[in-house]
C-alpha cells in the first residue's frame, strides 16, 4: 500500500490522472467492495443485514457465474 500526501492549495488537493489510471482505481474500488459484500455472513439470522446487501451478493455471484443459494 502506498500513502501519498499532496500539497494543498486553498484547502484543496487537486490531482490529475489519465483515463488508464482512473480505470485501475475504479476497478480496485469495485474489487474491494465486492470482497466486502462476499465476506458478510448471510447465514447469521441474528444480524440485521439490509436487503440491499443480499441483492448485491446475488448480483456479484451471477456476474461471476456462481449459483446463488
Amino acid at each position: 500500500m502506498y500513502v501519498i500526501e499532496f500539497p494543498q492549495t486553498n484547502g484543496r488537493a487537486v490531482v490529475e490522472i489519465n483515463d488508464e489510471v482512473a480505470q485501475k482505481i475504479r476497478d480496485a474500488m469495485v474489487f474491494k467492495y465486492e470482497q466486502y459484500i462476499m465476506s458478510i455472513d448471510f447465514t447469521d439470522i441474528s444480524s440485521h443485514i439490509p436487503y440491499i446487501y443480499t441483492m448485491e451478493k446475488e448480483r456479484i455471484m451471477n456476474k461471476k457465474g456462481y449459483q446463488y443459494a
